[in-house]
């Protein structure tokens, strides 16, 4: 990705030539000593146009798409802000340009996010996992994304990336050929998000379980009655934005979720009766009950499992009873 990197450079530097040009050359002229740099970062910022940006971030993702062979386009920007559940989102809408020919076809989709989760290390990766589950990019796609910095004061943030590499730090689509990526990633997002801000200024332990109905239901039971349980006109999946701020509260109880393959909560606040005697848990010195449970219910059924830690907030994930990834 080299070129990649040099086109970023590039695409900074032709922002600067834009706003120097727009400064009075007669004015310069005329100062007997080169202005301090405080001086003419204001000079930048006074002529400089956010239309001029706009289109000079454009045009350049166009020189980047093309010289790196990118099949896809994806421009992010805020339009608004939404209430759930008393709790600010921000409204995004996302397009994207895919090639098609000597052309490139746009479609287009909304989605809502929280501020915590945009101003997270990698808040492509939630809107990316959105687009797949829309079927709009595959992991097959080399990406160029544009974004305006949602809110924050930046101008604008460039990104170049392929999909399947975008999560392959995180192994994904390694886990589980018959979980939907979108499912195992809304889950860690949500996993990692209750790690880091618990839940009414407390820490906060809960575990999520991925798998096929019929296996997982010999394993467990429900002790308290079940949130997700009573609605037959509603679907909760775990992928639907709305229902973050939901599943955050009710993982202030006691139990596990647990949610079926196509990413369908089936319940909350349910408890797991497996054997944990296996080698495989036997290893996992130091670990409560809900990590030995999580992992031998994994080497027990064809699922996945994602605990967090109330002690420390870490966030692991579980596959035939073995520890297969640490998110912190």
């Amino acid at each position: 990705m080299k070129t990649a990197k040099l086109d970023t450079i590039m695409l900074k530097n032709s922002i600067f030539a834009i706003a120097l040009k727009s400064v009075s050359q007669t004015e310069i002229r005329a100062v007997k000593k080169p202005p301090k740099l405080d001086t003419l970062n204001k000079k930048i910022t006074e002529f400089i146009k956010r239309e001029e940006v706009d289109k000079a971030l454009s045009e350049s993702v166009a020189v980047i798409a093309n010289k790196i062979k990118a099949n896809t386009i994806i421009n992010i920007e805020t339009i608004g802000t939404a209430k759930c559940n008393d709790s600010a989102r921000i409204k995004l809408r996302v397009s994207i340009y895919k090639k098609h020919g000597l052309s490139f076809k746009r479609s287009s989709f909304d989605i809502e996010e929280e501020p915590s989760a945009l101003l997270s290390s990698n808040p492509i990766k939630t809107i990316i996992g959105e687009a797949i589950k829309k079927e709009l990019v595959t992991k097959k796609d080399t990406i160029v994304a544009l974004d305006d910095g949602f809110g924050t004061g930046i101008i604008g943030n460039l990104s170049i990336f392929c999909v399947n590499d975008l999560f392959k730090n995180t192994k994904i689509y390694k886990l589980d050929k018959d979980i939907k990526a979108d499912v195992i990633n809304a889950v860690i997002n949500i996993a990692l998000e209750i790690g880091r801000e618990g839940r009414e200024g407390k820490h906060v332990g809960t575990g999520f379980i991925i798998g096929d109905l019929s296996e997982l239901s010999k394993y467990t039971k429900q002790m308290i009655l079940n949130p997700f349980s009573g609605y037959p006109d509603r679907v909760f999946k775990i992928t639907d934005v709305e229902m973050k701020e939901t599943v955050k509260n009710f993982a202030q109880l006691d139990g596990l979720f647990i949610i079926n393959k196509e990413g369908l909560l089936i319940s909350a606040g349910t408890y797991l009766s497996v054997d944990t005697d296996i080698p495989e848990v036997k290893k996992l010195r130091g670990f409560g009950t809900r990590h030995r449970c999580a992992a031998a219910i994994t080497k027990h059924t064809n699922s996945i499992a994602v605990v967090v830690s109330e002690s420390g907030g870490k966030v692991r994930v579980f596959k035939r009873g073995r520890i297969v990834m640490t998110l912190m």
